[in-house]
Protein backbone atom coordinates (compact mmCIF):
# COMPACT_ATOMS: atom_id res chain seq x y z
CA UNK A 1 0.00 0.00 0.00
CA UNK A 2 1.54 3.45 -0.87
CA UNK A 3 0.42 4.49 3.09
CA UNK A 4 3.54 2.09 4.15
CA UNK A 5 6.22 4.29 2.45
CA UNK A 6 5.82 7.71 4.69
CA UNK A 7 7.56 10.89 3.37
CA UNK A 8 9.88 10.82 6.64
CA UNK A 9 10.99 7.14 5.44
CA UNK A 10 12.06 8.30 2.35
CA UNK A 11 13.79 10.95 3.66
CA UNK A 12 15.75 9.01 6.33
CA UNK A 13 17.01 6.43 3.20
CA UNK A 14 17.87 9.83 1.39
CA UNK A 15 19.71 10.71 4.55
CA UNK A 16 21.23 7.19 4.61
CA UNK A 17 22.57 7.60 1.30
CA UNK A 18 23.95 10.81 1.66
CA UNK A 19 26.18 9.62 5.11
CA UNK A 20 27.65 6.57 2.90
CA UNK A 21 25.82 4.09 6.07
CA UNK A 22 22.59 2.69 3.30
CA UNK A 23 22.72 -1.22 4.62
CA UNK A 24 21.26 -4.23 1.95
CA UNK A 25 18.05 -3.89 3.72
CA UNK A 26 17.34 -0.12 3.28
CA UNK A 27 18.81 -0.81 -0.54
CA UNK A 28 16.08 -3.13 -0.85
CA UNK A 29 13.24 -1.10 0.93
CA UNK A 30 14.64 1.61 -1.98
CA UNK A 31 14.10 -0.41 -4.78
CA UNK A 32 10.53 -1.49 -3.43
CA UNK A 33 9.51 2.31 -3.37
CA UNK A 34 10.96 2.80 -6.99
CA UNK A 35 8.94 -0.45 -8.07
CA UNK A 36 5.66 0.29 -6.15
CA UNK A 37 5.39 3.53 -4.59
CA UNK A 38 4.59 6.68 -7.01
CA UNK A 39 4.47 9.40 -5.00
CA UNK A 40 7.51 8.01 -2.75
CA UNK A 41 9.54 7.80 -5.78
CA UNK A 42 8.45 11.15 -6.84
CA UNK A 43 9.75 12.46 -3.34
CA UNK A 44 13.41 10.32 -4.05
CA UNK A 45 13.78 12.25 -7.61
CA UNK A 46 13.47 15.39 -5.99
CA UNK A 47 16.34 14.83 -3.72
CA UNK A 48 18.38 13.50 -6.61
CA UNK A 49 17.32 16.39 -8.24
CA UNK A 50 17.55 19.40 -6.23
CA UNK A 51 21.21 18.08 -5.42
CA UNK A 52 21.59 17.75 -9.22
CA UNK A 53 20.38 21.30 -9.85
CA UNK A 54 22.25 22.84 -7.40
CA UNK A 55 25.63 21.31 -8.15
CA UNK A 56 24.65 22.87 -11.95
CA UNK A 57 23.85 25.97 -10.52
CA UNK A 58 27.20 26.48 -8.21
CA UNK A 59 29.54 25.05 -10.23
CA UNK A 60 32.09 27.16 -11.34
CA UNK A 61 32.17 29.51 -8.10
CA UNK A 62 34.51 27.66 -5.42
CA UNK A 63 33.63 30.78 -3.20
CA UNK A 64 30.15 29.47 -2.77
CA UNK A 65 29.16 26.80 0.36
CA UNK A 66 28.28 23.05 -1.52
CA UNK A 67 25.67 21.85 0.71
CA UNK A 68 26.56 18.29 2.05
CA UNK A 69 23.45 17.32 -0.02
CA UNK A 70 25.41 17.12 -3.03
CA UNK A 71 28.72 16.02 -1.66
CA UNK A 72 27.23 12.24 -0.34
CA UNK A 73 26.32 12.30 -4.41
CA UNK A 74 29.55 12.00 -5.64
CA UNK A 75 30.67 9.21 -3.08
CA UNK A 76 32.27 6.26 -4.45
CA UNK A 77 30.28 4.22 -1.90
CA UNK A 78 26.58 6.38 -2.62
CA UNK A 79 27.44 4.82 -6.16
CA UNK A 80 28.14 1.24 -5.86
CA UNK A 81 24.90 1.07 -3.61
CA UNK A 82 22.48 2.55 -6.00
CA UNK A 83 24.07 0.96 -8.43
CA UNK A 84 21.59 -2.04 -8.66
CA UNK A 85 18.96 0.78 -8.56
CA UNK A 86 20.43 2.70 -11.01
CA UNK A 87 18.76 2.60 -14.19
CA UNK A 88 15.11 2.71 -12.18
CA UNK A 89 16.20 5.79 -10.34
CA UNK A 90 17.42 7.03 -14.57
CA UNK A 91 13.63 6.29 -15.34
CA UNK A 92 12.37 8.46 -12.22
CA UNK A 93 14.93 11.33 -12.86
CA UNK A 94 14.14 11.06 -17.41
CA UNK A 95 10.69 11.51 -16.65
CA UNK A 96 11.55 15.07 -14.18
CA UNK A 97 14.35 15.91 -17.45
CA UNK A 98 11.01 14.81 -19.46
CA UNK A 99 8.50 17.41 -17.47
CA UNK A 100 10.92 19.94 -17.60
CA UNK A 101 11.51 20.33 -21.46
CA UNK A 102 9.21 22.73 -23.28
CA UNK A 103 6.12 21.65 -23.91
CA UNK A 104 2.76 23.00 -23.02
CA UNK A 105 3.51 23.73 -19.24
CA UNK A 106 6.13 25.71 -17.09
CA UNK A 107 8.94 23.57 -15.55
CA UNK A 108 9.08 22.49 -12.07
CA UNK A 109 11.90 20.81 -10.38
CA UNK A 110 9.19 17.37 -10.26
CA UNK A 111 5.50 16.74 -10.14
CA UNK A 112 4.13 18.54 -7.60
CA UNK A 113 4.40 17.56 -4.12
CA UNK A 114 0.53 15.90 -3.58
CA UNK A 115 1.29 13.57 -6.76
CA UNK A 116 -0.97 15.87 -8.48
CA UNK A 117 -0.27 17.25 -12.29
CA UNK A 118 -1.81 20.12 -12.92
CA UNK A 119 -2.31 18.29 -16.72
CA UNK A 120 -5.87 18.90 -15.86
CA UNK A 121 -5.79 22.84 -15.70
CA UNK A 122 -7.10 24.94 -18.23
CA UNK A 123 -7.03 28.22 -16.84
CA UNK A 124 -6.36 30.43 -13.22
CA UNK A 125 -8.24 32.89 -11.29
CA UNK A 126 -5.55 35.73 -11.46
CA UNK A 127 -7.67 38.23 -9.51
CA UNK A 128 -10.94 39.20 -7.73
CA UNK A 129 -12.74 41.46 -6.42
CA UNK A 130 -15.40 41.29 -3.39
CA UNK A 131 -16.27 37.77 -4.81
CA UNK A 132 -18.92 35.90 -3.66
CA UNK A 133 -19.30 31.98 -4.81
CA UNK A 134 -22.71 31.30 -5.40
CA UNK A 135 -23.69 27.41 -4.58
CA UNK A 136 -23.48 25.88 -8.36
CA UNK A 137 -19.99 26.53 -8.42
CA UNK A 138 -18.61 23.21 -8.68
CA UNK A 139 -14.56 24.22 -8.62
CA UNK A 140 -12.51 24.45 -5.43
CA UNK A 141 -13.41 27.47 -4.14
CA UNK A 142 -9.70 27.38 -2.19
CA UNK A 143 -8.16 26.92 -5.68
CA UNK A 144 -10.00 29.79 -7.13
CA UNK A 145 -9.16 32.05 -4.18
CA UNK A 146 -5.05 31.05 -4.13
CA UNK A 147 -4.59 31.40 -7.92
CA UNK A 148 -4.21 27.67 -8.54
CA UNK A 149 -4.52 26.40 -11.46
CA UNK A 150 -8.43 24.89 -12.27
CA UNK A 151 -9.71 22.58 -14.63
CA UNK A 152 -13.31 22.58 -16.14
CA UNK A 153 -16.10 23.13 -14.42
CA UNK A 154 -19.15 25.71 -13.54
CA UNK A 155 -18.46 28.87 -11.60
CA UNK A 156 -21.33 30.75 -10.14
CA UNK A 157 -20.58 34.51 -9.09
CA UNK A 158 -23.57 36.11 -6.29
CA UNK A 159 -20.93 39.27 -6.11
CA UNK A 160 -18.39 40.94 -7.77
CA UNK A 161 -15.59 40.43 -9.86
CA UNK A 162 -13.21 37.60 -10.85
CA UNK A 163 -10.42 37.83 -13.63
CA UNK A 164 -9.77 34.12 -15.18
CA UNK A 165 -6.66 33.61 -17.16
CA UNK A 166 -7.05 30.82 -19.48
CA UNK A 167 -3.94 28.89 -20.67
CA UNK A 168 -4.94 29.56 -24.36
CA UNK A 169 -4.40 33.42 -23.24
CA UNK A 170 -7.34 34.65 -23.31
CA UNK A 171 -8.29 36.49 -20.35
CA UNK A 172 -12.40 36.83 -19.44
CA UNK A 173 -13.60 39.58 -16.78
CA UNK A 174 -16.63 37.80 -15.27
CA UNK A 175 -19.11 40.16 -13.53
CA UNK A 176 -21.77 39.10 -11.20
CA UNK A 177 -24.40 38.12 -11.02
CA UNK A 178 -23.04 35.72 -13.36
CA UNK A 179 -22.21 32.07 -13.99
CA UNK A 180 -19.46 30.42 -16.03
CA UNK A 181 -18.58 26.54 -17.13
CA UNK A 182 -14.99 26.76 -18.23
CA UNK A 183 -14.56 24.19 -20.83
CA UNK A 184 -11.61 24.09 -22.35
CA UNK A 185 -8.81 26.37 -22.78
CA UNK A 186 -10.35 27.77 -25.59
CA UNK A 187 -14.54 27.75 -24.81
CA UNK A 188 -16.69 28.54 -22.22
CA UNK A 189 -20.05 28.63 -21.68
CA UNK A 190 -22.33 31.63 -20.59
CA UNK A 191 -25.68 31.20 -18.67
CA UNK A 192 -26.35 34.34 -17.67
CA UNK A 193 -23.94 37.56 -16.59
CA UNK A 194 -21.68 39.74 -18.16
CA UNK A 195 -18.67 38.56 -19.69
CA UNK A 196 -15.74 40.92 -20.98
CA UNK A 197 -13.09 39.28 -23.24
CA UNK A 198 -9.57 40.08 -24.77
CA UNK A 199 -8.36 37.80 -26.96
CA UNK A 200 -4.51 38.03 -28.06
CA UNK A 201 -3.40 36.38 -31.56
CA UNK A 202 -2.49 33.24 -30.07
CA UNK A 203 -6.28 32.42 -28.67
CA UNK A 204 -7.99 33.14 -31.88
CA UNK A 205 -10.56 31.09 -31.81
CA UNK A 206 -11.26 31.26 -28.49
CA UNK A 207 -15.28 30.60 -27.75
CA UNK A 208 -17.91 31.89 -25.62
CA UNK A 209 -21.48 29.81 -25.56
CA UNK A 210 -24.60 30.86 -24.52
CA UNK A 211 -27.95 29.91 -24.67
CA UNK A 212 -28.97 31.00 -28.39
CA UNK A 213 -25.74 32.16 -29.63
CA UNK A 214 -21.90 31.57 -29.95
CA UNK A 215 -19.59 33.96 -30.44
CA UNK A 216 -15.89 32.77 -31.61
CA UNK A 217 -13.51 35.77 -31.56
CA UNK A 218 -11.34 36.50 -34.05
CA UNK A 219 -8.34 38.09 -32.28
CA UNK A 220 -10.42 40.95 -30.31
CA UNK A 221 -12.11 42.34 -27.19
CA UNK A 222 -15.89 41.99 -26.88
CA UNK A 223 -18.54 41.80 -24.31
CA UNK A 224 -21.50 39.58 -23.41
CA UNK A 225 -24.63 40.35 -21.36
CA UNK A 226 -27.24 37.46 -21.08
CA UNK A 227 -29.99 37.58 -18.81
CA UNK A 228 -31.90 35.00 -17.09
CA UNK A 229 -34.35 34.08 -19.89
CA UNK A 230 -31.70 34.05 -21.98
CA UNK A 231 -31.97 36.90 -23.88
CA UNK A 232 -28.60 38.80 -24.63
CA UNK A 233 -26.74 41.20 -26.75
CA UNK A 234 -22.75 41.26 -27.86
CA UNK A 235 -20.94 44.14 -28.08
CA UNK A 236 -17.28 44.18 -30.21
CA UNK A 237 -15.16 47.01 -28.91
CA UNK A 238 -12.18 46.25 -30.82
CA UNK A 239 -11.20 43.44 -33.86
CA UNK A 240 -13.98 41.36 -34.55
CA UNK A 241 -15.68 38.52 -33.94
CA UNK A 242 -18.34 35.71 -35.51
CA UNK A 243 -21.72 35.10 -33.83
CA UNK A 244 -23.52 31.59 -34.87
CA UNK A 245 -26.58 30.54 -33.29
CA UNK A 246 -26.55 27.98 -31.23
CA UNK A 247 -25.55 24.53 -32.40
CA UNK A 248 -27.91 22.89 -30.04
CA UNK A 249 -30.50 24.71 -32.35
CA UNK A 250 -29.79 22.63 -35.39
CA UNK A 251 -28.38 25.95 -37.13
CA UNK A 252 -24.45 25.69 -38.09
CA UNK A 253 -24.40 28.15 -40.60
CA UNK A 254 -22.11 31.96 -39.56
CA UNK A 255 -25.38 34.58 -38.75
CA UNK A 256 -22.84 37.60 -39.29
CA UNK A 257 -19.50 38.55 -38.60
CA UNK A 258 -19.63 42.03 -36.41
CA UNK A 259 -16.70 44.50 -36.39
CA UNK A 260 -15.60 47.42 -33.72
CA UNK A 261 -18.26 49.13 -32.69
CA UNK A 262 -20.81 46.90 -33.69
CA UNK A 263 -23.32 44.72 -31.92
CA UNK A 264 -26.50 42.64 -31.70
CA UNK A 265 -29.34 42.34 -29.28
CA UNK A 266 -31.50 39.12 -29.30
CA UNK A 267 -34.47 38.33 -27.13
CA UNK A 268 -35.45 35.42 -25.37
CA UNK A 269 -37.30 34.35 -27.94
CA UNK A 270 -34.60 34.34 -30.26
CA UNK A 271 -35.84 38.07 -32.14
CA UNK A 272 -32.63 39.99 -32.90
CA UNK A 273 -31.73 43.39 -33.75
CA UNK A 274 -28.45 44.74 -35.14
CA UNK A 275 -27.12 47.44 -32.05
CA UNK A 276 -23.97 49.97 -31.36
CA UNK A 277 -21.48 48.41 -29.59
CA UNK A 278 -21.82 50.38 -25.81
CA UNK A 279 -18.44 50.39 -24.10
CA UNK A 280 -19.80 51.90 -20.61
CA UNK A 281 -21.84 48.72 -20.24
CA UNK A 282 -19.24 47.03 -19.15
CA UNK A 283 -17.54 49.68 -17.17
CA UNK A 284 -16.90 47.39 -14.31
CA UNK A 285 -15.17 44.59 -16.00
CA UNK A 286 -12.82 47.14 -17.94
CA UNK A 287 -12.18 49.20 -14.78
CA UNK A 288 -10.44 46.01 -13.16
CA UNK A 289 -8.13 45.65 -16.01
CA UNK A 290 -7.32 49.50 -16.12
CA UNK A 291 -7.09 49.46 -12.90
CA UNK A 292 -4.08 46.78 -13.25
CA UNK A 293 -2.57 47.92 -15.73
CA UNK A 294 -2.39 51.35 -13.64
CA UNK A 295 -1.22 49.88 -10.96
CA UNK A 296 1.55 47.90 -12.88
CA UNK A 297 2.76 51.18 -14.23
CA UNK A 298 3.13 52.94 -10.83
CA UNK A 299 5.22 50.26 -9.90
CA UNK A 300 7.37 50.36 -12.93
CA UNK A 301 8.02 53.66 -12.44
CA UNK A 302 8.80 53.44 -9.00
CA UNK A 303 11.06 50.61 -9.02
CA UNK A 304 13.11 52.45 -11.76
CA UNK A 305 13.74 54.73 -9.67
CA UNK A 306 14.69 52.36 -6.47
CA UNK A 307 17.03 50.68 -9.51
CA UNK A 308 19.48 53.48 -8.90
CA UNK A 309 19.65 53.75 -4.94
CA UNK A 310 23.27 52.87 -4.52
CA UNK A 311 22.81 50.88 -1.54
CA UNK A 312 20.97 48.81 -3.22
CA UNK A 313 21.97 44.91 -2.91
CA UNK A 314 19.71 42.93 -4.87
CA UNK A 315 16.32 43.67 -6.76
CA UNK A 316 14.86 40.74 -7.74
CA UNK A 317 11.70 41.76 -9.82
CA UNK A 318 10.66 38.35 -10.61
CA UNK A 319 9.70 39.91 -14.47
CA UNK A 320 11.40 37.23 -16.54
CA UNK A 321 10.12 37.06 -20.17
CA UNK A 322 10.65 32.95 -20.42
CA UNK A 323 9.10 30.39 -18.04
CA UNK A 324 11.93 28.43 -18.37
CA UNK A 325 14.29 30.69 -17.35
CA UNK A 326 16.01 29.52 -14.27
CA UNK A 327 17.60 32.33 -13.03
CA UNK A 328 16.86 35.34 -11.30
CA UNK A 329 17.99 38.74 -12.73
CA UNK A 330 19.47 41.01 -9.97
CA UNK A 331 18.26 44.59 -11.67
CA UNK A 332 20.06 46.74 -9.26
CA UNK A 333 21.89 49.30 -11.06
CA UNK A 334 24.98 48.02 -8.50
CA UNK A 335 24.30 44.66 -8.57
CA UNK A 336 27.07 42.44 -7.45
CA UNK A 337 28.32 40.04 -10.08
CA UNK A 338 27.10 36.54 -9.54
CA UNK A 339 24.46 38.54 -7.28
CA UNK A 340 21.66 36.22 -9.81
CA UNK A 341 19.02 34.05 -7.95
CA UNK A 342 19.43 30.21 -9.02
CA UNK A 343 15.93 29.40 -9.71
CA UNK A 344 15.40 25.05 -8.19
CA UNK A 345 12.06 24.02 -9.28
CA UNK A 346 9.92 26.74 -8.64
CA UNK A 347 7.17 27.82 -11.41
CA UNK A 348 7.05 31.41 -12.74
CA UNK A 349 3.42 32.38 -12.30
CA UNK A 350 1.39 36.20 -12.60
CA UNK A 351 2.20 38.23 -9.87
CA UNK A 352 0.25 40.87 -8.18
CA UNK A 353 -0.62 42.23 -11.48
CA UNK A 354 -1.30 40.56 -15.26
CA UNK A 355 1.86 41.33 -16.64
CA UNK A 356 3.67 40.96 -13.40
CA UNK A 357 6.13 38.88 -13.13
CA UNK A 358 6.54 35.84 -10.13
CA UNK A 359 7.81 32.94 -8.67
CA UNK A 360 5.48 29.63 -7.30
CA UNK A 361 6.57 27.92 -4.12
CA UNK A 362 5.14 24.86 -4.24
CA UNK A 363 6.96 22.12 -2.08
CA UNK A 364 9.83 21.24 -0.35
CA UNK A 365 12.27 21.18 -2.87
CA UNK A 366 11.50 24.99 -4.40
CA UNK A 367 13.74 27.77 -3.40
CA UNK A 368 15.91 30.51 -4.98
CA UNK A 369 19.22 30.60 -4.26
CA UNK A 370 21.63 33.32 -3.65
CA UNK A 371 24.75 34.68 -3.15
CA UNK A 372 25.74 38.03 -1.41
CA UNK A 373 29.15 38.13 0.01
CA UNK A 374 29.61 41.51 2.37
CA UNK A 375 29.82 42.74 5.84
CA UNK A 376 27.15 45.58 6.54
CA UNK A 377 26.51 47.50 9.18
CA UNK A 378 23.00 48.26 8.63
CA UNK A 379 20.11 45.91 6.54
CA UNK A 380 16.68 46.22 4.83
CA UNK A 381 14.78 43.49 3.63
CA UNK A 382 11.71 43.65 1.56
CA UNK A 383 8.94 41.51 0.10
CA UNK A 384 5.68 40.68 -1.38
CA UNK A 385 4.62 37.45 -1.05
CA UNK A 386 1.39 35.58 -1.10
CA UNK A 387 0.73 32.82 1.53
CA UNK A 388 -1.47 29.96 -0.03
CA UNK A 389 -1.20 27.51 2.68
CA UNK A 390 0.70 26.97 5.90
CA UNK A 391 1.30 23.34 6.88
CA UNK A 392 4.57 24.09 8.96
CA UNK A 393 5.23 25.41 11.97
CA UNK A 394 8.25 27.73 10.60
CA UNK A 395 8.02 29.09 6.67
CA UNK A 396 11.44 30.32 5.25
CA UNK A 397 11.38 34.08 4.08
CA UNK A 398 15.04 33.66 3.84
CA UNK A 399 17.26 31.00 5.18
CA UNK A 400 21.00 30.82 5.21
CA UNK A 401 23.75 28.47 4.99
CA UNK A 402 25.40 28.59 8.72
CA UNK A 403 28.47 26.98 8.15
CA UNK A 404 29.25 31.16 7.43
CA UNK A 405 30.33 33.75 9.63
CA UNK A 406 28.02 35.62 9.82
CA UNK A 407 24.52 35.35 8.91
CA UNK A 408 20.61 36.66 9.00
CA UNK A 409 17.27 34.39 9.32
CA UNK A 410 13.50 35.75 8.19
CA UNK A 411 11.04 33.98 8.81
CA UNK A 412 7.19 32.64 9.40
CA UNK A 413 6.01 31.49 12.57
CA UNK A 414 3.30 29.68 12.90
CA UNK A 415 2.61 30.18 16.90
CA UNK A 416 -0.84 29.43 16.68
CA UNK A 417 -3.56 28.29 13.75
CA UNK A 418 -4.75 31.18 13.04
CA UNK A 419 -1.86 33.16 14.32
CA UNK A 420 1.53 33.85 12.38
CA UNK A 421 4.81 35.91 13.33
CA UNK A 422 7.89 37.35 11.64
CA UNK A 423 10.79 36.54 12.92
CA UNK A 424 14.09 38.16 12.70
CA UNK A 425 17.87 37.06 13.72
CA UNK A 426 21.71 37.46 13.48
CA UNK A 427 24.61 35.45 13.96
CA UNK A 428 28.16 35.59 14.50
CA UNK A 429 29.80 32.82 14.07
CA UNK A 430 33.89 32.59 14.88
CA UNK A 431 34.04 29.21 15.01
CA UNK A 432 35.47 28.60 18.46
CA UNK A 433 32.77 27.88 20.79
CA UNK A 434 28.94 28.45 19.89
CA UNK A 435 27.88 31.02 17.71
CA UNK A 436 26.21 34.11 18.93
CA UNK A 437 22.72 35.05 17.70
CA UNK A 438 20.39 37.78 18.55
CA UNK A 439 16.66 37.40 18.02
CA UNK A 440 14.05 40.02 17.10
CA UNK A 441 10.73 38.54 16.86
CA UNK A 442 7.92 40.45 16.56
CA UNK A 443 5.36 39.75 18.43
CA UNK A 444 1.85 40.80 16.43
CA UNK A 445 -0.40 38.65 14.31
CA UNK A 446 0.21 38.78 11.04
CA UNK A 447 -3.50 37.50 10.56
CA UNK A 448 -5.35 40.01 12.91
CA UNK A 449 -5.54 42.85 10.18
CA UNK A 450 -7.51 43.13 6.77
CA UNK A 451 -5.48 41.66 4.20
CA UNK A 452 -3.05 39.84 6.32
CA UNK A 453 -4.83 36.00 5.53
CA UNK A 454 -4.35 33.09 3.01
CA UNK A 455 -4.05 34.59 -0.30
CA UNK A 456 -3.76 37.90 0.39
CA UNK A 457 -0.69 39.77 -1.15
CA UNK A 458 1.31 40.94 1.90
CA UNK A 459 4.59 43.60 2.39
CA UNK A 460 6.82 42.53 5.09
CA UNK A 461 9.57 44.32 5.87
CA UNK A 462 12.41 44.09 8.04
CA UNK A 463 15.26 46.92 9.23
CA UNK A 464 18.25 46.52 11.46
CA UNK A 465 18.64 50.09 11.96
CA UNK A 466 22.11 50.67 13.94
CA UNK A 467 21.67 54.97 14.18
CA UNK A 468 18.40 53.91 16.00
CA UNK A 469 19.71 51.01 17.51
CA UNK A 470 15.93 49.60 16.43
CA UNK A 471 15.01 46.37 14.47
CA UNK A 472 11.93 46.95 13.32
CA UNK A 473 9.12 45.03 11.56
CA UNK A 474 6.41 46.56 9.12
CA UNK A 475 3.44 44.91 7.44
CA UNK A 476 1.47 46.42 4.15
CA UNK A 477 3.91 50.01 5.61
CA UNK A 478 2.80 49.81 9.17
CA UNK A 479 5.33 48.86 12.12
CA UNK A 480 4.07 46.07 14.08
CA UNK A 481 6.99 45.84 16.13
CA UNK A 482 10.45 46.93 17.48
CA UNK A 483 13.07 45.57 19.60
CA UNK A 484 16.30 47.14 20.94
CA UNK A 485 19.15 46.09 19.27
CA UNK A 486 20.74 43.90 21.83
CA UNK A 487 24.50 44.09 20.24
CA UNK A 488 25.33 46.90 17.08
CA UNK A 489 27.90 44.59 15.17
CA UNK A 490 27.89 43.98 11.11
CA UNK A 491 25.27 42.01 9.57
CA UNK A 492 26.00 39.54 6.05
CA UNK A 493 23.91 37.17 4.32
CA UNK A 494 26.26 35.29 2.26
CA UNK A 495 24.86 32.00 0.81
CA UNK A 496 21.09 31.51 1.38
CA UNK A 497 17.81 30.28 0.20
CA UNK A 498 14.66 32.37 -0.49
CA UNK A 499 11.06 30.49 0.59
CA UNK A 500 12.80 27.02 1.88
CA UNK A 501 16.34 26.69 3.93
CA UNK A 502 19.19 24.35 3.30
CA UNK A 503 18.16 21.19 4.91
CA UNK A 504 19.76 19.97 7.46
CA UNK A 505 19.99 16.08 8.97
CA UNK A 506 19.26 17.55 13.00
CA UNK A 507 15.84 18.59 11.73
CA UNK A 508 15.01 15.15 10.29
CA UNK A 509 11.75 13.88 12.35
CA UNK A 510 11.41 17.58 13.60
CA UNK A 511 8.63 20.29 13.85
CA UNK A 512 11.37 22.12 12.14
CA UNK A 513 11.86 19.44 9.40
CA UNK A 514 9.83 21.60 6.50
CA UNK A 515 10.39 25.46 6.08
CA UNK A 516 8.91 25.97 2.47
CA UNK A 517 6.75 28.58 1.52
CA UNK A 518 3.82 27.51 -0.38
CA UNK A 519 3.02 30.73 -2.22
CA UNK A 520 4.23 33.22 -4.56
CA UNK A 521 6.83 36.00 -4.27
CA UNK A 522 6.94 38.87 -6.69
CA UNK A 523 9.18 41.13 -5.42
CA UNK A 524 12.10 40.73 -2.99
CA UNK A 525 14.83 43.46 -2.04
CA UNK A 526 18.04 43.96 0.36
CA UNK A 527 19.78 46.93 0.65
CA UNK A 528 22.88 47.82 3.02
CA UNK A 529 21.23 50.87 4.78
CA UNK A 530 18.23 50.92 7.19
CA UNK A 531 14.30 52.11 5.48
CA UNK A 532 13.69 55.30 6.93
CA UNK A 533 9.38 54.88 7.73
CA UNK A 534 8.65 56.89 4.88
CA UNK A 535 10.17 54.92 2.63
CA UNK A 536 8.42 51.48 3.46
CA UNK A 537 5.66 53.20 2.92
CA UNK A 538 6.81 55.08 -0.65
CA UNK A 539 7.48 50.77 -1.25
CA UNK A 540 4.13 49.94 0.07
CA UNK A 541 1.93 52.87 -1.20
CA UNK A 542 3.94 52.19 -5.24
CA UNK A 543 3.51 48.26 -4.99
CA UNK A 544 0.10 47.61 -2.90
CA UNK A 545 -2.19 45.13 -4.86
Amino acid sequence: MESEITSKEVDRLAELLRSDSLQEADAEKLRKIIRSHPAARRRLAEHLYLSAELRDQLQGNPSEVVPARIAWFRQPAVRRALLPIAAAVALVLGYAWKANMPSDVPPTAGPPESGELDADGIAVISRTKGAVWGASTSLEVTRLESGLPVGPGMIELTEGLVQIDFYSGATVILEAPAKLELANPMLSRLDYGNLWAQVPVPARGFRVETRQYDVVDLGTEFGIRVGAEGEGEVHVLDGEVEVFPDADGGETEKLELLTRGQGVRWSAGGVREAIDARPEAFHASKGIARAARENLHRWEAYSETLRQDPDLLVDYSFMSDSPWERQVENRAATALPGSYGAVVGCEWTQGRWPGKGGLRFSNSSHRVRLNLPGEYDALTMACWVRLDDLDSQEVALLHPETNQRRFVHWTLVKVAEDKVHVHFSETLNEGVGEPVRHHYHADFNLFSKPGGELGDWMQLVVVYDPEAELVRHYLNGVPIDARPIIEKRKLGVGVADIGNWPYHEWAAGTEFEVRNLDGVVDEFLILKRAWTPEEVTRHWESGKP
